[in-house]
């Protein structure tokens, strides 16, 4: 009986038409031994698809019809037609009669291609199709050949932009999964180190690595991430902190949980430390876990240089970071509160300062530190010449004409300027951002109780530290970055 047309709902009805006669494409095993039909039914497949290629030919030396299907300006056109349609139609044997023994002498003796397959599923035939893969069909045949002729265009590796160093490699991660993997396998050459590939995302089929060093990684931690990365249910995978906001412990808390890197020798080192590397195509930032504090504070850098120069460095870090975190707020704190801290003489300046601004102090620093959070956003969007221009002139010119109309004072400026540098000593960006929203808080405290009121906040914040939990689920993660197995 035909189905009845819901004529207030046209729309709706010829979407539901499509999904079900593509399904029923779909849930067929494989092709039919007609080559007609079978370009046809890719061609219902590939609907309004124009980039879709299907190039019919006759085989000469034994008169049969071919086709290749492909996706334009994802290939490489040289590798089908040099080493496929040409030895094809020049060197295919006289005399064959059998069409599946035809189809096996073509991928294995005349198809001259670095990967060649050949498969009846009709699922696997459209995958394929959409990752780069040229297919070949004969008529009387419903054995089809896959072979490999990827060519996607892609940046060179270079430098990393969000994780320079003075000393140490200069390569970097790009946008290509296996050029990735590759210089991971140049650094550690062992079978021991394992690449577990998946593919997540309904519409992008995102390939999605997993990296290990067999040995050295603890089972639980492997099982845990296999776990979570099979959990995914999502149209597409853009970039690889879609994965990181589904496999954190905690959606809602402002720390970073999973750190990042585009460094392939941070990936290598991570690795060797037990640790699991989450490789994305399409972007060049890896995922590592499991991650505690102490990996958003160091940096590359820091194994490359002597003992005492690295400590050193490293104190220096959770210094910059307490100053860009509690900076604001202790000034705040002091001068509103707790003047007999202060010293006479600078006392006597910080007053002379404010003495024509109208506001107290935390509506100062929220007035700057807006500021420079719009200046700092802004020089990032805009082109990167322009940018560095717009930073320093308006930093220059906005601070000194607010200092002139007397809006905030001299040592405000200061203090929003070096809590700025500090945030900028923190290699994780990540972290960095936290601190930067976290500051906020810290501020209105500082400025209703005072240095009580910052330590309050300080014993909040490292009790949210210490309950936040690894990735294996094993541990919980101290502000110092030790397991607390609670």
């Amino acid at each position: 009986m035909p189905r009845k047309i819901n004529l207030k709902h046209p729309r709706k009805y010829k979407n539901t038409e499509i999904e079900i006669i593509n399904e029923n494409i779909l849930n067929s095993d494989s092709l039919v031994r007609d080559l007609t039909q079978n370009i046809n039914i890719l061609k219902g497949i590939f609907k309004s698809c124009d980039d879709v290629i299907f190039r019919e030919f006759i085989i000469p030396t034994i008169n049969i019809q071919a086709c290749a299907v492909y996706i334009d300006n994802i290939v490489d056109k040289s590798v089908i037609n040099d080493n496929v349609i040409n030895p094809i139609m020049s060197e295919c044997s006289v005399g064959i009669n059998d069409m599946d023994r035809l189809v096996h002498e073509l991928s294995s003796k005349i198809i001259n291609a670095g990967s060649v397959r050949i498969t009846k599923d009709l699922k696997d035939i459209i995958t394929f199709i959409l990752s780069g893969h040229c297919l070949i069909i004969t008529d009387d045949s419903d054995d089809v050949i896959l072979i490999d002729s990827r060519k996607f265009e892609q940046r060179r590796v270079s430098e990393p932009q969000s994780e320079a160093v003075v000393i140490g490699p200069r390569e970097g991660f790009i946008e290509n999964i296996s050029v990735n993997i590759s210089l991971i396998r140049k650094r550690i050459k062992s079978t021991e180190l394992k690449v577990e590939m998946i593919q997540i995302g309904k519409y992008s089929k995102t390939d999605i690595a997993i990296l290990y060093i067999d040995g050295i990684i603890d089972n639980t931690i492997l099982n845990e991430v296999r776990t979570r990365l099979s959990k995914i249910n999502i149209d597409a995978i853009i970039e690889s902190s879609y994965i990181e906001q589904f496999i954190e412990d905690n959606r809602f808390t402002p720390m970073p949980l999973i750190s990042r890197t585009e460094r392939p020798d941070a990936v290598t080192s991570a690795l060797l430390e037990g640790r699991a590397a989450i490789m994305t195509d399409g972007t060049p930032f890896a995922l590592l876990v499991p991650s505690v504090f102490i990996h958003y504070v160091q940096s590359s850098e820091d194994y490359y240089q002597k003992l005492y120069a690295a400590t050193a460095i490293r104190f220096l870090r959770y210094i910059l970071l307490a100053i860009s975190l509690l900076g604001p707020a202790i000034y705040i704190a002091v001068t509103n509160f707790h003047t007999e801290m202060v010293p006479a003489p600078l006392l006597v300046s910080i007053m002379e300062t404010r003495a024509r601004v109208p506001f107290p102090a935390i509506v100062e620093a929220l007035l700057m530190e807006f500021t420079f959070e719009a200046l700092r956003e802004a020089s990032i969007r805009l082109p990167k010449t322009i940018g560095q221009a717009v930073s320093i002139v308006g930093a220059l010119v906005i601070g000194q004409a607010a200092v002139e109309a007397g809006i905030v004072s001299q040592i405000m400026v200061i203090v929003v300027a070096v809590t700025g540098i500090a945030s900028f000593a923190t290699p994780s960006y990540d972290l960095g951002l936290a601190i930067r929203l976290l500051k906020f808080p810290f501020m209105a405290l500082g400025s209703i109780l005072g240095i009580f009121g910052i330590m309050s906040g300080l014993v909040a914040l490292l009790i949210h530290l210490a309950s936040l939990e690894y990735i294996s689920a094993t541990g919980r993660m101290l502000f110092i970055g030790l397991p607390c197995h609670l």
